[in-house]
């Protein structure tokens, strides 16, 4: 698979999620959480779990921002992590 395939693939999972998100009655539908795990993110990009936390201890630019939670596991919320991918896409096209 080429970048430029990978990239399309992302584009069409955001807008499938955005899409299947949407409710008539503005309440969050269950599949769109707000915080994602790195094992989420991980799944999303089609890497594995080890290469996502690698990237996550090289902080942004490698990962995007990030909140470390009492029992030490990372979350990010969808709209920093969906920022992260544009910004990446961005400088991937350059």
């Amino acid at each position: 698979m080429t970048s430029t395939d990978a990239r399309e693939q992302h584009r069409r999972r955001k807008v499938l999620v955005t899409s299947s998100s949407v409710t008539h009655d503005n309440a969050e539908a269950p599949t769109a959480r707000r915080w994602l795990s790195v094992k989420d993110i991980a799944a999303d990009l089609s890497i594995s779990i080890h290469t996502a936390y690698k990237w996550s201890a090289r902080g942004e630019p490698w990962f995007p921002r990030a909140i470390r939670l009492r029992n030490g596991d990372l979350r990010v919320r969808r709209d920093w992590y969906e920022h992260w991918l544009v910004a990446m896409e961005q400088v991937a096209d350059r």
